[in-house]
């Protein structure tokens, strides 16, 4: 696994996957939170939004039914055109508030449910599970399955485009990681800062695939298309 790892940090250096930083000084400002820097373009895109007592709970938990339903707010800038799937979880029907967010997410691959026929909307999101869901939506599936997938793979991404730090490293992210906290359920703070550095993050474009020597099939693929200005949710919004 350590190898893994290394492998797919090596991927990203060469390929120079850079976070870019947002203005800091663009700030909104919740009874109870001031939210700075690449957060204030989660909270201007509509993609969390405080309550309506002008607070924003920043320490409390999110379920997967609303890390969800925020997720298909930065995801639709990608798939405008995303087409609603019929879901049959035993716990979700369609009077739920939430359903055609998580239907688009389901067909297009975003996120499944449980093996019990459940999709558990009430359930935490732990970080592991949210940075999973963002790589997703950017498409880099294909080429985390290459790296080992969910959950080394989603993380070793989520370290190398600045989503985390670790408590040994100080260059990376806001948010500090480690193995046990990558378990906990995410904090509405992280959950912001983690849907505003996903604006700027470039997406990944799979382009064909390749068999390899296993007999597998292997992706190609290009990180922020092949342009010389990398490709990002934030930069097909602006473009549109």
């Amino acid at each position: 696994m350590k190898k893994q790892i290394l492998t797919i940090i090596s991927l990203i250096l060469t390929i120079g996957m850079i976070l870019p930083t947002a203005n800091a000084e663009e700030t909104s400002t919740y009874s109870d939170y001031v939210v700075e820097g690449q957060s204030t373009y989660a909270d201007s895109f509509g993609l969390m939004k405080g309550y309506d007592d002008g607070t924003f709970k920043p320490d409390n938990n999110m379920t997967r039914a609303e890390f969800t339903s925020a997720l298909m707010r930065a995801a639709v800038i990608a798939n405008p055109d995303a087409q609603l799937a019929e879901i049959n979880f035993s716990d979700i029907d369609k009077s739920y508030w939430a359903y055609d967010d998580i239907a688009k997410a389901v067909s297009i691959g975003f996120i499944s449910g449980y093996d019990d026929g459940t999709f558990r909307p009430a359930d935490n999101v732990t970080y592991k599970q949210a940075i999973t869901m963002i790589f997703n939506v950017l498409g880099y599936k294909p080429v985390a399955d290459l790296y080992g997938g969910y959950p080394h793979a989603y993380m070793s991404l989520g370290y190398y485009n600045r989503f985390f730090k670790s408590s040994t490293d100080n260059r990376n992210g806001n948010i500090e990681m480690n193995e046990t906290k990558e378990k906990t359920a995410i904090t509405r703070r992280d959950a912001m800062d983690m849907l505003g550095g996903m604006l700027f993050t470039p997406i990944c474009v799979v382009t064909d695939y390749k068999t390899a020597f296993d007999g597998s099939n292997e992706p190609i693929y290009e990180i922020g298309g092949n342009g010389t200005v990398k490709q990002t949710l934030f930069t097909i919004k602006n473009a549109k």
